[in-house]
């Protein structure tokens, strides 16, 4: 039959613990003294050595003891073997098997609780790597979202860049229509011109009531045109007199002749600027103006006009006398 051991503790009068082997076949007891500073860990090996030997004991967490095992293993071993506790042996004193059993699981706890800490610290060298992956991708996603920022702002400014793009080309079509308005009309008055020279050289015999009819319908027509003319030169010589570029005593002074214009200073410049090459201020030199824009001189058109109406928009500089 397979013998059971069992520990029993005892405290003694004097505060000591006596720790005694008994023998299942209550062959003999042996006692042995520790002192108190062994007391609670030798308690709890007793204690633990008792339930493995029973059976109760099945597996041991390091846990479930609460003194670390390395002192449990330290103390077992100089308490224990060390001072050579005297265990009753009945089989030609061999050691204990339940004691070596227990050794050796207490090695191996130790053993688990080694391979326990090196996981745990590789498990905090993975966490600490994926923080670190985290912050950068937070860093990438802060940067991303600046790019959209100025992307944005970059977007809105081209926007704005081609609507002014826009509204000065149409300017610019606009003010190439008048231009274009103004050549068909100057072509028109040459042509009509060259007309009324072939027909005082021709001689025709024409009805008298075709001649009268004839005339009145074009006197009819100049009187229209001139009408419309007249409009609009009123109109530019408004324009003029308003302009701060338009000096009308400086005209005057220079210009003696244009007192006696029917619109006055400003009418005299618009109407004889380009043949007399008059300047309508210091300020503005209309001369230098039309060498510099041939295509205002090419239609035909009063500078300051030109310049009040297109110029300022377009950016055209000009020059003082």
């Amino acid at each position: 039959m397979t013998r059971k051991k069992k520990f029993k503790s005892k405290i003694s009068s004097n505060n000591h613990i006596t720790s005694t082997l008994v023998n299942s076949s209550d062959r003999g007891i042996t006692s042995h003294t520790l002192e108190p500073a062994s007391y609670d860990c030798v308690s709890e090996i007793a204690h633990t050595a008792q339930q493995f030997a029973s059976g109760d004991l099945y597996y041991l967490n390091q846990e479930s003891l609460s003194t670390p095992i390395t002192e449990i293993t330290e103390i077992s071993n100089n308490s224990l073997l060390k001072e050579k506790i005297p265990f009753e042996n009945t089989t030609n004193d061999k050691p204990n098997i339940d004691q070596q059993q227990f050794i050796k699981l207490i090695q191996e706890l130790e053993i688990e609780k080694e391979n326990l800490e090196r996981c745990n610290q590789a498990l905090k060298f993975k966490l600490s790597d994926m923080q670190n992956k985290i912050q950068n991708n937070n860093d990438f996603i802060s940067m991303l979202e600046r790019d959209q920022i100025i992307a944005a702002n970059k977007i809105s400014s081209l926007i704005h860049s081609e609507s002014m793009l826009k509204q000065s080309l149409e300017e610019r079509f606009e003010e190439l229509a008048i231009l274009a308005n103004l050549l068909v009309e100057n072509e028109k008055d040459y042509k009509n011109k060259i007309d009324m020279l072939h027909k005082k050289q021709s001689v025709i015999d024409i009805r008298p009531q075709d001649t009268l009819t004839s005339r009145l319908k074009n006197k009819l027509t100049s009187i229209k045109h001139q009408k419309v003319k007249s409009r609009q030169f009123l109109q530019n010589v408004a324009i003029i007199r308003q302009s701060e570029l338009f000096n009308n005593d400086w005209y005057l002074k220079n210009y003696p002749e244009s007192s006696s214009h029917k619109f006055g200073a400003a009418g005299h410049y618009l109407e004889h600027s380009l043949v007399l090459k008059t300047n309508p201020s210091p300020d503005f030199d209309g001369n230098w103006y039309l060498q510099v824009y041939e295509d205002v001189n090419v239609a035909g058109m009063n500078p300051l006009l030109h310049y009040i109406k297109f110029g300022i928009k377009e950016n055209r500089e000009i020059k003082v006398l």
